[in-house]
């Protein structure tokens, strides 16, 4: 299968679970003694092609990470 499909889906899973870190500090904010979670993105490999129609670089990549 094409590979922008999985890193579409990977893009779709990490904003979910970023959502939920966000809503699970919005739900705990009043429990005493709660630690917020923090939810950091982060580009995986990344390269510049060249386009031969018009000399200008792309750039295409693999995806991204989410940190927690």
């Amino acid at each position: 299968m094409n590979q922008s499909f999985y890193i579409g889906a990977q893009g779709a899973m990490n904003q979910q679970t970023k959502l939920n870190v966000v809503s699970n500090n919005i739900a705990n904010v009043n429990t005493v003694g709660f630690k917020p979670e923090y939810s950091v993105f982060s580009d995986l490999i990344y390269a510049q092609t060249r386009n031969s129609l018009n000399d200008t670089n792309i750039k295409t990549g693999s995806g991204s990470k989410l940190t927690r």
